[in-house]
């Protein structure tokens, strides 16, 4: 999908979605399963992300804010 000029695309399993940023084909490759929080910066310039846990099982509440215009992600963390 394109958003904002940015190619973005979200799988739920990490292990597919890191083959896809790997490529290079995409700005944003965002995936869940783990609910952990990953947020790494590939060489090929793609964002791997995963949010997280939403409802605070594994890791406390959170999700994540992207602002596609400067490519930064703000892990929120609820309280």
């Amino acid at each position: 999908m394109e958003l904002s000029g940015r190619r973005v695309a979200w799988i739920h399993d990490p292990h597919l979605a890191y083959a896809l940023a790997r490529t290079g084909d995409y700005d944003l490759v965002c995936c869940g399963h783990t609910h952990r929080w990953r947020l790494e910066n590939l060489e090929n310039g793609t964002l791997l992300l995963n949010p997280g846990e939403l409802l605070g099982k594994k890791e406390p509440p959170g999700w994540a804010l992207v602002d596609l215009d400067m490519m930064e992600v703000e892990h929120i963390l609820l309280d």
